[in-house]
């Protein structure tokens, strides 16, 4: 009869071994620069928190960063894409693919789901096999991105009590010709808080549970309605040609620094042709947003061309007055907002300069 110690080795050896990772598309490599590796495979988290070596927000991407070189795998919105992730031992469990349109994809926070793996390849919810190749639905709904994230997440449930997640990344390009679109829900994720917090919230694979959609957990598969590009949250800048009645593509019609301010935002000169821009950037509180985080800006050209929603990286500032050169910036305030900039007036005009006042005042 084996010893308890015995059974205790034997147990640690099989937990060590159960490791998984996506391996295509194309995953971000580790720490030394591997795409397959014992790093890769390992689990970020489990119900107890994030693993040691692991940060408290490595459910992400686990911890790793876009390849230096800039590498992404092209997929084209409408089509399936090919999926293969490979397991050092089948431990049942479930899998879950989100994508995320984060301006900045080394730090991408916001997700949505995109599809369900009910047992994640395993027939029987229990035994997943060394390599699962399948495809997987990219919605034709999404607009064109030239960096997203794709997620991939599995829910290991072998230690019954606990339970253990893994995570891998890779970067994609989205090839599409979708109007804007607001999906729903849109997760943060840092650790495990988008996911049940004790073990009986997930699937009981060893009690007859088998690989079906109720047991599956997390926000629900996302859905698009159409937005306006202007509106926080919408995904593409919905400044594609539109064709007419003669077949031919019509130019957007720009939008110009004289038009009057609408219920879908409000309109503000550009920069200087120099495109200096520093000086004549309109200034906060007077209709203006104070804090990057909560505007959303996009600059119209005569061309159609924007620079997009402002997610953080482009505030209202850099992108009325270092991205333009003519036409005119939109911008939308949160309600929130919209209210702070309304008590932010009587400070800023002690601050101002006259030129800066008369500049504001006479744009």
């Amino acid at each position: 009869m084996c010893s308890f110690r015995a059974l205790v080795n034997l147990a640690a050896v099989a937990l060590a071994a159960g490791h998984g990772q996506l391996t295509m598309p194309l995953v971000r490599v580790d720490s030394v620069g591997r795409r397959e590796s014992h790093e890769q495979r390992a689990p970020v988290y489990t119900l107890d928190g994030n693993r040691g070596g692991y940060s408290p927000t490595s459910m992400r991407c686990h911890d790793f960063n876009p390849d230096s070189d800039g590498a992404k795998t092209t997929l084209q919105a409408g089509s399936s894409f090919d999926v293969t992730w490979t397991m050092e031992a089948g431990h049942p469990g479930d899998c879950y693919f989100y994508v995320s349109y984060d301006p900045d994809p080394s730090n991408a926070v916001n997700f949505f789901k995109i599809a369900a793996i009910p047992g994640c390849g395993a027939p029987d919810g229990l035994n997943i096999p060394s390599s699962v190749s399948t495809s997987v639905l990219l919605p034709e709904e999404l607009p064109a991105c030239e960096h997203c994230v794709l997620r991939w997440e599995w829910t290991g449930h072998q230690q019954v009590v606990n339970i253990e997640f893994y995570v891998q990344c890779a970067d994609i390009k989205i090839a599409s010709s979708a109007q804007p679109v607001l999906p729903s829900p849109v997760t943060p994720i840092s650790g495990i808080e988008h996911l049940p917090q004790g073990a009986d919230g997930y699937r009981k694979v060893y009690n007859g549970q088998g690989p079906e959609e109720q047991y599956l957990v997390g926000p629900a598969i996302a859905t698009y309605s159409s937005c306006d590009a202007n509106t926080p949250g919408c995904l593409g800048l919905g400044v594609a040609a539109i064709s007419t009645s003669s077949g031919a593509a019509a130019t957007p019609t720009p939008t110009t620094a004289t038009d009057s301010p609408t219920e879908s935002g409000s309109v503000v000169p550009g920069a200087d042709s120099d495109n200096s821009g520093a000086d004549s950037c309109p200034l906060q509180g007077f209709g203006l947003p104070s804090f990057v985080s909560q505007c959303y800006c996009g600059f119209v050209a005569s061309d159609g061309t924007g620079c997009g929603p402002d997610d953080g990286t482009a505030c209202w500032c850099k992108c009325c007055c270092h991205h333009a050169t003519t036409g005119s910036c939109r911008y939308r305030m949160t309600e929130m907002e919209e209210l702070h900039s309304s008590h932010a007036v009587g400070s800023l005009m002690g601050a101002m300069s006259l030129g800066s006042m008369m500049a504001v005042l006479l744009a």
